[in-house]
């Protein structure tokens, strides 16, 4: 029964270390390279300049992708969401959804 019980742990842990092992948010490349695809993108479909305020990284296990959110620099009071999703390694790079936040009711 004991042993049983230490199999299940051990595979457990194991499979939390792999899970948490890929850290590409702590990667300073991806992070600059999603900024820039974001950034890029927002010109690009909007012809407007986006200011990155902060990036988020996706935390299920396996999950690639980021969420860049930041405002435009014309208008700071507008923000925008861009949804990123890459390969291991931060490598191949696109844009999946652009989105804005509801506007709060006050």
């Amino acid at each position: 029964m004991v042993k049983r019980y230490l199999f299940l742990f051990t595979f457990v842990l194991l499979a939390v270390m792999v899970g948490c092992s890929e850290k590409e948010s702590e990667d300073p490349e991806v992070t600059k390279r999603a900024n820039q695809l974001a950034i890029e993108y927002i010109q690009e479909e909007e012809g407007r300049t986006l200011v990155p305020d902060e990036i988020e990284f996706s935390t299920g296990i396996g999950a690639r992708g980021c969420w860049v959110t930041g405002h435009y620099k014309d208008k700071p009071s507008e923000v925008v969401s861009v949804a990123i999703s890459y390969d291991k390694g931060g490598k191949d790079m696109e844009v999946d959804y652009l989105g804005r936040p509801p506007k709060e009711d006050k």
